[in-house]
């Protein structure tokens, strides 16, 4: 099952996307009239909270300028792929060394990084990763903000 969440969404590409899975729903009209293996989010703001209903997340963007934000779907603890361009991104760069996720640079990649995390013990160790990652940097901003204050600069 996919979830798809254009980056640009406008009627123009929802209809580009119906077009290629026939049997999608839109989550603006989710309407189930039988099976559906694809949701498309059609509403802009929702993604970063669907994140949580994936197994595995595809980040958008890294073939194109630099991947999207990576902590939004690391969150919940989930694997995450992404294409090449990444290196801009510091979250995406450390979630890779760590190996809550893979880059990957063709469709060919794509099915190898699904069938890696087929196997339980890499799927569940990159889901381990990628939750540990964001709980250990949770707090951040509070810890900025209390040196700002020690130092009376806020």
């Amino acid at each position: 099952r996919f979830i798809i969440a254009p980056h640009e969404v406008n009627p123009q590409r929802v209809k580009q996307l119906l077009k290629l899975f026939p049997t999608a729903i839109l989550l603006s009209n989710p309407i189930m009239d039988g099976h559906h293996n694809v949701l498309i989010v059609d509403s802009i703001g929702k993604l970063a909270l669907l994140y949580r209903y994936a197994d595995i997340c595809y980040i958008g963007g890294g073939f194109g300028v630099s991947v999207h934000n990576v902590l939004e779907a690391a969150v919940y603890g989930k694997p995450l792929i992404y294409g090449p361009r990444y290196s801009k991104s510091k979250e995406a760069v450390e979630l890779i060394q760590k190996g809550a996720a893979i880059c990957i640079n063709n469709a060919e990649d794509f099915k190898k990084t699904l069938l890696t995390y087929e196997n339980t013990n890499s799927y569940q160790n990159a889901c381990n990763v990628a939750f540990e990652y964001v709980n250990i940097r949770a707090g951040g901003t509070l810890d900025v903000i209390n040196r700002l204050k020690k130092d009376e600069i806020f």
